[in-house]
C-alpha cells in the first residue's frame, strides 16, 4: 500500500509541475474533413502549427488548474470535385487561443484536453467555406510521454471553421487532425 501510495503522489506531483510550465510545442499531422461530422466538402491535407502553453489561474475549472493556450497554424487541404466545383488547393493561416487541462490517468503518460476558438484565413472559397475569414472553435485531447529525454506530444483534435453565420451559407468545414509534436 505504501508503494502504491508513493507512485501516486509521484505521478501528482509530476501533474502539478506540468501545469506550472511554460513551454513551446511544435506539431505536424494530418487533417481531414469528414461527411460525418457536417462537411460536404471532404478535404484533407496536412496541419503545421507552433502552440505557447503558459500557466493560468483565470481558467482553473473546479479543482483543474489550467494554462493557456496561444497557436498559430498554416494548413494546406485539397478536395476532390464537388457538385460542379473542380478539384482545389486550399492554404489556410489561423491563430487560436484556449486551454489546456492536464491529467494523469495511465501512468507515465500524460494526458491533456484542449479548448478553444480562433479565427483563419483561407486564400480561396470552398463549398463548405463561402467566405474567406472564419471563426474556428476546437476540441483535441493528447498525451505528452519522453523518450530519450526528449518530450514528445500526441493529439487528436476535431476543428470547426465557418462564418458564424456572417453570411447566409455557412455550412461549415469539420475536420479531425492527428498530430505528433515535440516540445522545445
Amino acid at each position: 500500500m505504501f508503494v502504491f501510495s508513493s507512485v501516486v503522489l509521484a505521478d501528482d506531483d509530476r501533474q502539478a509541475f506540468r501545469v506550472k510550465e511554460t513551454l513551446w510545442m511544435l506539431e505536424a499531422g494530418y487533417s481531414e474533413g469528414k461527411a460525418w461530422i457536417g462537411s460536404e466538402d471532404a478535404r484533407f491535407g496536412s496541419i503545421y502549427q507552433l502552440t505557447y502553453l503558459k500557466p493560468e489561474p483565470r481558467l482553473r475549472y473546479k479543482s483543474n488548474p489550467a494554462q493557456a493556450l496561444y497557436g498559430v497554424y498554416f494548413m494546406p487541404t485539397r478536395a476532390g470535385a464537388l457538385d460542379g466545383n473542380p478539384a482545389n488547393t486550399m492554404y489556410t493561416w489561423g491563430v487560436k487561443l484556449g486551454a489546456r487541462y492536464w491529467n494523469e490517468y495511465i501512468p507515465g503518460w500524460t494526458t491533456f484536453l484542449d479548448l478553444g476558438w480562433g479565427v483563419s484565413y483561407a486564400e480561396r472559397t470552398t463549398q463548405d467555406l463561402p467566405n474567406q475569414l472564419n471563426s474556428t472553435p476546437f476540441f483535441g485531447i493528447g498525451v505528452m510521454t519522453e523518450y530519450m529525454g526528449q518530450e514528445y506530444i500526441f493529439s487528436i483534435r476535431w476543428h470547426h471553421m465557418s462564418n458564424g453565420a456572417t453570411n447566409n451559407d455557412n455550412q461549415g468545414f469539420n475536420a479531425i487532425q492527428y498530430s505528433i509534436g515535440v516540445r522545445f
